[in-house]
């Protein structure tokens, strides 16, 4: 094996050696003595085939000085001005270049060694040795260099020595030559700190270096630096400064706080016991777990320490493999999508819950989140049961008010038959004042007559039993204005019509909505009445308006119009019932539409309702 002395720049290889001389019998006496010595050697003729075979690999070139195409001392300025070739070393020989002169200027063009023919072996290994060890030496020391500029470079902030006075001697690799002027240097904003000069004063008087962490308070956000400061001694052991090396650790403290915080909210949330919290294994086993997902599955935490809490078994038979098909999506996905399924409790009790999981660092192991539903399925219950109740109450109602206003119409037909007979045959006797009561009789038994119709209609109408089906608009507007034809051609009104929709809606309760709205049009009319039906696409939905230039209604009515029996005019004024907007209120609100009206006293009307396209 190659001894230290013939090492070359690649580890434990023979160094290469490229021999670069005109003459072919002093290449063949340096070889042969180089190869003797272990060394790998190649050779050159002249110095163009020498500078192309050069490469870093090599380790030595020992170069003639009198060489034909270039000279032997250019040759070596080449080599030397190469940076790939920095690291290799230039022995030059001559035969005719013998003086101090010479040996001084082959020196001066970068030669690192200088041997006169004729060659001596001994002086000649011996030579080659010393100048691979001084290659050795160079490149150690580069490299060395080079580790230690990276170092600094990498430095998060400042490393500098200071004596005995804690005047700074050298900054960041760079000697202070005015100790005081150091006030644009890259020193740590923390340097005057008393804390700091208090460290620095006790490692000079105890000489045991220390190791500090100190944080900036004036500034936002915080900043910390660590402190390592180690005293300097002199041959005799005193010390005589100090070296400190500084790094700005804001970063770790800020991430550690956020650690803790993040710690912090995580263990808050578990121990509110607000849902259920659990750390599980695949194979089925409950790791840990919060107190809420103990009480869920009935267990307590003396049986989560023994390990006998398991959430395979907890889960109801039914919902097993719903279970394991979620192992499988958390092994694919690191997370499952949330779920539900019942825990079985160890009395035979059951508790639904919806259920979130997610992988920790891929392992086995999960984190879950379980929320009881118990109460969920409770209040569900009990709002399905109300909703029954009430939807068996409404239509009792409407049954009732359907039967009660059609039992009413034949007593009060009887009244109404018998108040004209009365006043047939008594118009001969009676005065006009008993004729008077007579026909505000007969009024009133019309006016009841009106108020079950309608209630009648509220009745009929205001349900969504019926389908809605998708409906054209304009066929059920034809309906209303066929239903209207009387009042139309008794008001001469003009009837104006844009393109209506089709839509989803019973075709019979559209027609009621839009007779209703047309007919108030007739009736509240100011002189010849004008009524526009149009319907513009609003989003997802329908806006329909129905115009008119009647009498207009006042801001302040705008909603009590809707109510039940309201009426802004007198009977005598204008007939009316006062049910006519309340039913198409129902019937647009019923399918989660709206209606309002846009008005003002004495400038006409406009409805305005909404129907999902």
């Amino acid at each position: 094996m190659a001894g230290p002395e013939i090492e070359g720049g690649r580890g434990r290889q023979p160094a290469r050696i490229l021999i670069i001389d005109d003459t072919p019998a002093n290449r063949y006496v340096l070889g042969a003595i180089l190869r003797q010595g272990g060394y790998e050697v190649v050779e050159a003729s002249n110095a163009t085939e020498g500078l192309t075979l050069l490469d870093p690999g090599f380790d030595l070139a020992i170069c003639d000085v009198d060489l034909p195409d270039i000279n032997g001392l250019e040759l070596c300025r080449r080599i030397k001005a190469d940076p790939r070739l920095r690291s290799l070393m230039v022995l030059s020989i001559s035969a005719h270049f013998v003086t101090r002169e010479d040996r001084a200027t082959g020196f001066e063009s970068g030669a690192d060694g200088y041997l006169i023919h004729p060659i001596d072996q001994r002086e000649l290994l011996a030579q080659v040795r010393a100048l691979l060890r001084l290659g050795r030496a160079e490149r150690d020391l580069r490299t060395s260099d080079e580790r230690m500029r990276v170092a600094l470079a990498a430095a998060p902030l400042c490393i500098y020595s200071v004596d005995d006075e804690l005047r700074y001697t050298w900054i960041h690799g760079d000697s202070v030559d005015d100790p005081q002027g150091v006030e644009n240097r890259n020193l740590p904003p923390c340097e005057a700190l008393a804390e700091v000069v208090a460290l620095k004063r006790e490692v000079l008087t105890t000489g045991i270096g220390v190791r500090r962490t100190v944080r900036l308070h004036d500034v936002e956000p915080l900043r910390w630096f660590d402190y390592a400061i180690e005293p300097m001694r002199d041959g005799a052991g005193a010390t005589t400064g100090l070296s400190v090396v500084v790094s700005e650790v804001s970063a770790q403290h800020r991430a550690q706080d956020d650690l803790r915080e993040s710690q912090s909210i995580y263990r808050n949330m578990a121990e509110s016991n607000l849902f259920g919290l659990c750390v599980t294994h695949n194979d089925g086993r409950v790791l840990d777990a919060n107190d809420e997902y103990l009480r869920i599955i009935g267990r307590d935490r003396a049986a989560l320490e023994r390990g006998e809490v398991r959430w395979d078994t907890a889960t109801a038979d039914e919902h097993r493999a719903l279970s394991q098909d979620k192992v499988v999506e958390i092994r694919r996905t690191g997370r499952t999508t949330p779920f539900t399924k019942d825990y079985v409790r160890p009395d035979g009790a059951r508790t639904p819950v919806l259920v979130a999981a997610a992988s920790l660092d891929g392992s086995q192991r999960n984190v879950a989140m379980v929320l009881d539903l118990s109460r969920q399925h409770q209040v569900e219950a009990q709002l399905k049961d109300t909703a029954d109740e009430l939807r068996q109450r409404n239509q009792e109602l409407e049954e009732f008010a359907s039967i009660a206003s059609h039992d009413l119409q034949a007593p009060l037909r009887l009244i109404v038959n018998f108040l004209g007979l009365l006043e047939r045959r008594a118009a001969g006797t009676l005065d006009d004042k008993a004729l008077a009561y007579i026909r505000q009789a007969v009024d009133g038994a019309a006016r009841m007559r009106e108020l079950i119709r309608g209630l009648l209609e509220y009745s009929r109408f205001g349900t969504c039993d019926a389908e809605d089906l998708p409906v054209a608009s304009g066929l059920a507007l034809d309906d209303a204005l066929t239903a209207l034809r009387a009042e139309t051609l008794e008001s001469g009104a003009q009837i104006q019509r844009g393109e209506l929709p089709v839509v989803r809606f019973n075709r019979l309760h559209l027609a009621q909505v839009f007779q209703n709205l047309i007919s108030n049009a007739l009736k509240y009319r100011d002189g010849k009445p004008t009524v526009r039906i149009s319907a513009a696409r609003d989003g997802g939905q329908w806006a329909f308006s129905v115009s008119d230039n009647g009498l207009g209604i006042a801001p302040t009515h705008h909603e009590s119009i809707f109510a039940m029996f309201t009426r802004l005019h007198t009977q005598a004024e204008i007939s009316g019932t006062g049910i006519g907007l309340a039913l198409c209120r129902k019937l647009v609100t019923q399918r989660g539409g709206r209606i309002w009206v846009e008005s003002e006293a004495g400038k006409g009307a406009t409805f305005h309702f909404t129907i999902a396209s």
